[in-house]
């Protein structure tokens, strides 16, 4: 059995980044590849390599290119990864509406990482 690789790994989360952008359903991008979700799952995990011809009509459906996809196309791709949760967090936080909600949401995100992250200047 062969291991994850990393580029396999890289491929798969710029897909699922992408698909999560466009707001579509695993199972949705699967039927548009004609794959089943599991194996759709497969390729954004990395745990399978997926085909070039697969990566183009996957780029086509996504509305992205295929360089996008193999982190060759912008600097946005080739930017490191985050993690899946700060993804989510932030593409949450990205619906809320503008107004006090918004800056509740982000002031007590701030004050709950406060013990964790150093301030950038001291405020006296």
């Amino acid at each position: 059995m062969r291991g994850v690789r990393e580029d396999d790994l890289a491929i798969g989360l710029r897909i699922k980044a992408a698909r999560r952008r466009q707001g579509l359903a695993l199972r949705d991008l699967a039927l548009a590849a004609s794959v089943t979700p599991a194996q759709m799952e497969k390729y954004e995990s990395g745990a399978n390599p997926i085909s070039a011809a697969r990566l183009a009509t996957l780029a086509e459906h996504l509305g992205i290119s295929a360089d996008d996809l193999l982190g060759l196309g912008s600097v946005e791709a080739a930017a490191p990864l985050v993690s899946e949760e700060a993804q989510m967090l932030a593409e949450a936080f990205d619906r809320l509406p503008p107004g006090q909600l918004k800056e509740g949401v982000y002031r007590l995100v701030l004050a709950a990482a406060a013990d964790t992250v150093k301030p950038r200047c001291d405020p006296h």
